[in-house]
């Protein structure tokens, strides 16, 4: 069992490959009035992990998901960490700029974005990586969310590792110069429950109010 060494709890993918396993039916993540199990939820990161080593990602590699909290940005999130990759979230209401500026001192492999967001970017800014559309049509050099999965293969994921010194990044807003990317060596579920403003279960097998 993968645990958070200074806090003695599980780390998140841990936690949800353990409900996955033992309540796969049970309701993990809430977005209105969407409801995903602890058995999609894992197969989808499961997924996502195929999707990125597809795209060329390696253990180490920046995985910058650019989407609002939701469904996607959970699963490419998880699906990141299986792909011992290192996730970074920025919201689709960040400043072009902004996410331009992420971009470049980030460095990532794959950019998972909505094409209202891509549309909106410079060649300079998607120059060098991966470029992965989570709805509308695909821009210059880029490509849609369903066509990379669709093409992922059928071997396992490596699980998420506590080895490399990074495990997330985010980022500040950057109002007063550069955004600045603190790094989480670890991650706790409760760490990634608020990560995400959408109301879910996911993990830490509270309700909200909006759920009850």
């Amino acid at each position: 069992m993968i645990r958070d060494p200074r806090t003695d709890t599980f780390l998140a993918d841990h936690k949800l490959r353990v409900h996955a396993a033992t309540r796969p039916e049970h309701p993990a993540l809430v977005i209105g009035k969407r409801r995903v199990t602890y058995g999609e939820l894992d197969a989808a990161a499961d997924q996502w992990a195929r999707m990125l080593h597809g795209l060329g990602v390696v253990g180490g590699d920046r995985v910058v998901l650019a989407l609002d909290n939701g469904y996607d940005a959970v699963a490419g999130f998880y699906g990141s960490l299986r792909a011992d990759a290192i996730p970074s979230i920025v919201g689709t209401s960040s400043r072009v700029k902004r996410l331009e500026r992420i971009a470049a001192l980030a460095a990532p492999r794959v950019l998972v974005t909505t094409a209202k967001v891509a549309q909106g970017l410079s060649p300079e800014a998607t120059a060098g990586l991966r470029l992965v559309l989570v709805d509308g049509d695909p821009v210059a050099g880029a490509t849609t969310l369903a066509a990379a999965l669709a093409e992922t293969g059928a071997s396992a994921p490596r699980r998420c590792s506590i080895e490399p010194d990074v495990a997330m990044i985010s980022w500040t807003t950057g109002s007063t110069g550069d955004p600045k990317g603190p790094r989480s060596r670890v991650i706790s579920s409760t760490a990634v429950t608020k990560s995400f403003s959408a109301c879910y279960r996911c993990l830490t097998r509270t309700v909200c109010s909006s759920c009850s």
